[in-house]
């Protein structure tokens, strides 16, 4: 896959983020508020939120919008095809399928690093023993090459782990947004 072929860093966009008025994001507003919370030094105007990446994908090209925040793999079709361009990444490190795209951490944003993930969870009454087969299964599945590609194709990397592994990204996760949450006075749902 190909970044953008302007997907370079100057330390200007970043601070020009702050003073456009048009910025906005798919999904649900309360996670990209407790994103804003998490990362205060990115100051800029409060997102309207969008209910998924295809309408904000059609007001950005279409030049409604300013900025928006989308997933890497819903919006790189609209990137290689030269209709938008990748600014940064909300990830801590560069992503292996755009090595050229920097992280808003190294454009100047300290601490901003926003990243989702996807795992499988059981029931909690579930015998340990199929807990480890189900994760063996799974991390079998994630060592085929067409997984892989799709995955990162979508902006994500597979990372197979232990279920131990895996618990502690869940428990750090919850723990970070719970402090966000709480900061900010929202009930804990």
């Amino acid at each position: 896959m190909t970044p953008s072929p302007s997907a370079t860093w100057a330390p200007t966009p970043v601070g020009a983020l702050r003073l456009v008025h048009n910025v906005d994001t798919p999904g649900l507003p309360e996670a990209k508020l407790l994103a804003q919370q998490h990362n205060p030094p990115y100051s800029g105007p409060r997102p309207q939120p969008y209910k998924g990446t295809s309408q904000l994908e059609a007001d950005l090209v279409a030049g409604h919008i300013d900025v928006g925040f989308g997933s890497y793999g819903g919006l790189l079709p609209q990137v290689e095809a030269g209709r938008l361009r990748m600014l940064a990444s909300t990830g801590a490190k560069r992503s292996i399928e755009a090595p050229d795209l920097p992280t808003f951490i190294e454009g100047g944003v300290p601490d901003f690093e926003v990243a989702g993930w996807f795992g499988a969870f059981a029931p909690a009454k579930t015998p340990r023993e199929a807990i480890e087969a189900l994760n063996a299964a799974i991390n079998s599945v994630l060592q085929e090459p067409q997984l892989q590609q799709k995955i990162r194709q979508a902006g994500a990397k597979p990372e197979p782990g232990s279920p131990d592994q895996f618990g502690a990204v869940f428990l750090s996760s919850y723990s970070l947004w719970r402090d966000v949450v709480k900061s900010i006075g929202l009930p804990m749902q």
